[in-house]
């Protein structure tokens, strides 16, 4: 095994990802009715509608601009967290539960769904709406967000004692950043059901209930699909550019990420990048599901050159212990500083390589008695959809299936849902025969320096249109 690990490591840090995982195919990112014929077309939606449903997208984005705005730059940005903050602008408080709890599904209704899809690709096979959460992908995506004070005191923000006393040195911030990687999977436990995919235009936004950070998503791309989030903190900031494959098996689905996550302190400009494991849903046809995590993650601080290798064993490898994670976090000149152990659904533990002292770094929150009826939510995860005054239009909580789902309104849901499908198929039809080339509203394509990867960047200006009540040039997509 520790042969095996070492060779892992050594591919890793050369750049060889390819052991990870297998190719895969899309899932979650792609809606239903993606690659149905774009000429089966509800005839209900008239000119009107399709103007409406690509109103400004033409206009917003020229020479790497967006409403008028250049990409944010690091050293000129104007801090839309501080605007935010001196206003008085306020959320309602977070609600500790969600409307409704889960419909039950008809396990025959399930088994006739499994049987037709295999052998095929998922985003073939059309996914009523029993098998959804009342929550959209971008929703879960910023449950990210929900051990972020992991980031505050890498960034020297919160004081602890012991063995990361002041957070002063690069190999103490890089451990905390990699159990933040780390926390996020601790969501996944209990989480069956399919997240409501995007519609191209739908946005998202959340702030903090303590103000350290805001952050804000938007559906970039639907050919690929592709979900863009910006986060900034009080001293970092955090975007991805968010894609999914996957690979069904029959009893088991593989879901493979394929964007990194990114993220910046203020202080000293370093900036850290990650790639995700993959996730594997077991026992789709028979028994109880369950999941677990397959690969190596690779964070990188890439103005140091300082590493930490995370690694995830599924069952198949690691038996009754496929929860446990193990990390070493090197230097730059490869010397392992800090190890990190623990369970990516509980906890993790860093112990200092020079005198064995150990420390805690992430626990789990503790789960609502609720949570097993409300689809295994945490309590984060109950307010994301809780509907806030003012939102942008193209927000998911303004979404109408997902409402109606949320409040436990199945058929009405059901409805929407194919009206929206409907809409969306005539509006990319309409933009096809004009000629008119989709672009993003809020974000715009640029080149990181350090990776030398193109990626959806933040344009800036959303949070002031927000603070102002003044969206203009908004598509109307529901």
């Amino acid at each position: 095994m520790e042969n095996d690990l070492k060779m892992d490591d050594e591919k890793v840090r050369d750049g060889d990802m390819d052991h990870i995982s297998d190719d895969v195919d899309d899932w979650y990112e792609v809606d239903d009715d993606d690659y149905d014929d774009v000429n089966n077309i509800d005839e209900s939606f008239d000119e009107d509608d399709l103007r409406n449903g690509i109103q400004g997208l033409d206009e917003l984005t020229v020479n790497g601009q967006a409403d008028g705005k250049t990409v944010i730059e690091d050293q000129e940005e104007e801090s839309e967290l501080k605007l935010i903050q001196k206003s008085e602008f306020r959320y309602a408080k977070s609600r500790q539960r969600i409307p409704s709890e889960k419909i039950a599904t008809s396990l025959g209704q399930f088994f006739n769904l499994i049987r037709s899809a295999i052998g095929k690709e998922l985003w073939r096979v059309t996914m009523p709406i029993h098998f959804n959460e009342p929550l959209s992908l971008m929703q879960r995506i910023c449950e990210d967000l929900e051990y972020a004070y992991l980031l505050n005191q890498a960034a020297g923000l919160i004081i602890i004692t012991y063995l990361l006393k002041e957070c002063k040195d690069s190999m103490r911030r890089l451990a905390l950043v990699t159990a933040f990687a780390v926390s996020p999977f601790s969501t996944t436990i209990g989480r069956y059901s399919k997240p409501f995919n995007p519609l191209l235009g739908e946005t998202f936004e959340l702030i903090d209930d303590n103000l350290d950070y805001c952050c804000f998503c938007e559906q970039v791309s639907h050919h690929p699909p592709i979900l863009a989030m910006y986060c900034e903190g009080r001293t970092w900031k955090l975007w991805q550019e968010y894609k999914f494959d996957s690979k069904f098996r029959g009893q088991f689905l593989r879901l493979s990420p394929t964007g990194d996550v990114h993220v910046k302190f203020k202080d000293n400009q370093h900036h850290y990048s990650w790639n995700r494991p993959d996730t594997i849903v077991h026992n789709l046809l028979i028994g109880s599901m369950w999941v677990d995590q397959d690969g190596i993650a690779k964070i990188t601080n890439h103005q140091t050159q300082e590493i930490s290798l995370m690694v995830y064993d599924s069952w198949n490898k690691a038996g009754r212990s496929y929860k446990n994670v193990k990390c070493k976090v090197r230097d730059a000149k490869d010397k392992i500083k800090f190890e990190l152990n623990g369970a990516w659904d509980s906890y993790l533990d860093c112990t200092s390589v020079s005198d064995m002292k150990t420390e805690r770094l992430w626990t789990i929150g503790e789960r609502p008695a609720t949570s097993t009826r409300m689809y295994g939510f945490t309590r984060f995860a109950m307010k994301l959809n809780q509907l806030q005054e003012g939102v942008c239009p193209t927000d998911s909580r303004c979404r109408p299936d997902q409402r109606l789902m949320e409040e436990g309104k199945i058929l009405e849901a059901s409805k929407e849902k194919h009206r929206l499908e409907e809409k969306q198929r005539a509006v990319r039809r309409y933009r096809a025969n004009e000629k008119i080339e989709y672009k993003p509203r809020w974000f715009v394509m640029k080149k990181d320096p350090d990776t030398n990867e193109y990626y959806h960047m933040y344009a800036g200006g959303y949070w002031k249109a927000r603070l102002d009540g003044n969206f203009i040039d908004i598509p109307e997509i529901f």
